[in-house]
């Protein structure tokens, strides 16, 4: 064989070679882009579906709550609690439920069916006895003006005249003196025989224990949530203690309600997913790493060799491909000198020095 002859099939081997990397390159190439896609898509249907798990778990939460002081204002409007034992009526529903700060009854003034001008009798959660409490003791609640929700926060002995005149309703956070704590009130009205509003039942939980609540809900590490009310108030943030939360209330600080497209723990991309929490005023915002995914998604396709953690590979593979195509060029133009000798060694030589540095900065 001729040496001619042995050159062209060295080339064509060469060439081969190359071409047959590229090929491997470039479906290996493809098959992790559809790979990242199916895992983007993966992490975005778990991110909603786990928003919306969460936002039904509060919702549950909250509806009992709710079912609560609606079923008790309902028993105190009935036809046969005119006159009723409105303590032991308390008792009753104290007794059979324990996930509240406090459950209580407000009367207008001289509706009770006492002989007392102003009448409010409560219970506070783990009362000895369940031993019951007098609002009116602590303060004067029936005050003649309505303000706003917003303004509620700063004038918390209005939340009666406020609640008295709307539906049964989540009221925005706000102190309450009889318990020294800010609570979230949750009111429902009581009505006479001739359906006119003559009181309302209240329960009451705490900021703590909305946090317990959703505490226990996994999101995965390096995500978080957060739940607000429509004035943008935070009720938890997976970022904030409660006592930072309750700083934020009593200086009516509000959110905006900004899209967060980077999540501020890892700073990358991330998905903002809301839901909101039935029967409140309450909004659920979840900020989820994209890289989040669910423990079933499939890490590699059937064909596919090399993964995107598989950096030093794929410089490896870069590298080499570079190579072979500086070579095939070389060998087409069959120069040789001295000269160029040595300029094809610098050229092999910083081929490799890359390499080593790309794999020193991804491993390091």
């Amino acid at each position: 064989m001729k040496h001619a002859q042995k050159i062209g099939l060295l080339l064509t081997g060469l060439i081969s070679s190359t071409v047959l990397l590229i090929l491997f390159a470039c479906v290996q190439g493809a098959l992790l882009y559809d790979t990242y896609q199916q895992k983007q898509h993966s992490s975005q249907i778990w991110a909603q579906e786990k928003t919306n798990a969460i936002a039904t778990d509060i919702s549950t939460k909250m509806n009992i709550l709710a079912r609560i002081a609606n079923d008790f204002a309902n028993t105190l409007s009935t036809a046969e609690c005119s006159p009723c034992n409105i303590d032991e009526t308390l008792k009753m529903f104290y007794l059979k439920y324990s996930e509240f700060s406090s459950i209580g009854v407000a009367f207008n003034q001289l509706k009770s069916g006492t002989n007392l001008q102003l009448y409010a009798p409560f219970i506070r959660s783990n009362a000895p006895g369940a031993a019951i409490e007098r609002l009116d003791s602590y303060y004067d609640y029936q005050t003649p003006t309505e303000v706003t929700l917003k303004e509620l926060i700063q004038k918390p002995e209005h939340w009666y005249a406020t609640a008295l005149n709307n539906n049964p309703q989540w009221l925005p956070p706000f102190y309450e003196k009889a318990l020294a704590s800010y609570v979230i009130r949750y009111t429902a009205p009581i009505y006479d025989a001739q359906r006119e509003k003559i009181g309302l039942v209240f329960v009451d939980v705490s900021l703590d224990w909305l946090a317990e609540q959703i505490e226990y809900l996994d999101i995965k590490d390096n995500n978080y949530l957060n739940l607000r009310n429509s004035q943008g108030i935070n009720l938890y943030h997976s970022l904030k203690s409660t006592r930072q939360i309750i700083k934020d209330i009593s200086l009516n600080k509000a959110t905006d309600d900004k899209r967060e497209t980077t999540n501020s723990l890892t700073g990358k991309s991330a998905w903002h997913h809301t839901q909101t929490i039935t029967s409140t005023d309450w909004v659920l915002h979840t900020v989820v790493d994209k890289s989040t995914l669910p423990e079933t998604t499939q890490e590699h396709q059937p064909l596919q060799i090399l993964s995107d953690t598989d950096r030093v590979a794929w410089v490896s593979l870069m590298v080499l491909i570079t190579i072979l195509l500086f070579s095939c060029f070389r060998m087409l133009r069959r120069r040789t000198s001295e000269q160029q000798l040595w300029i094809d060694t610098a050229i092999y030589t910083s081929f490799f020095f890359i390499g080593i540095v790309c794999i020193w900065i991804f491993e390091y």
